[in-house]
């Protein structure tokens, strides 16, 4: 569901994400249909894409272009590889400015070199780069366990696009799976 739903900007993530090509949605929503029947209610809370940073304000086109180029210098021929899945933390602000963060659980990119590019290239606009970005996680509730069954997905691609991508809480509450979301433009990884 990709939604342009308003809310106070407060409660806003601005993201930087990695947009696998189309012919990987069946797997990922086959992947999503398994965590839920897991019993993370939340795993269709977040779009099929992978954070790689959190961000103060959404990057500039030229800036995205540029950093999907250098992804794929770094890339090669190489093939992007999902992994087991972990747990991580979204930080992100209540309206009165207290931390508070998004828990996500899904499968880990094997992307060595992302932290490095992270750093030369998203500096100013970082708050937070992902060192292993989970890919169509599902959102935790505070309360929820990290799943102990180890659930697959034997994914690889070479097809990506980097974007913008806001994510909105639905409602102010502490808790809940309910979010909105908005992507920008794609601009794709040159071809290898």
């Amino acid at each position: 569901m990709e939604t342009t739903a308003k809310n106070s900007p407060d409660h806003s993530l601005h993201l930087v994400v990695l947009v696998p090509h189309r012919d990987c949605l069946p797997l990922l929503d086959e992947y999503r249909r398994a965590l839920f029947a897991a019993g993370l209610a939340g795993a269709w809370s977040f779009p099929p894409v992978a954070p790689i940073a959190l961000l103060g304000a959404p990057l500039p086109a030229g800036t995205l272009k540029a950093l999907a180029a250098e992804l794929r210098r770094l890339l090669g021929n190489r093939k992007i590889v999902s992994g087991p899945a972990a747990g991580c933390v979204a930080p992100g602000k209540t309206a009165g400015g207290a931390s508070r963060g998004i828990r996500l659980f899904g499968p880990v990119l094997d992307l060595p070199w992302l932290p490095c590019l992270s750093r030369l290239s998203l500096a100013e606009e970082t708050l937070f780069p992902w060192e292993k970005p989970v890919l169509a996680p599902a959102v935790l509730d505070p309360r929820e366990r990290v799943p102990d069954k180890h659930i697959p997905l034997a994914l690889s691609f070479r097809a990506a696009a980097l974007a913008n991508l806001v994510l909105r809480p639905a409602s102010c509450g502490e808790a809940g799976y309910s979010f909105a979301w908005e992507t920008g433009p794609l601009f794709w990884l040159p071809k290898p």
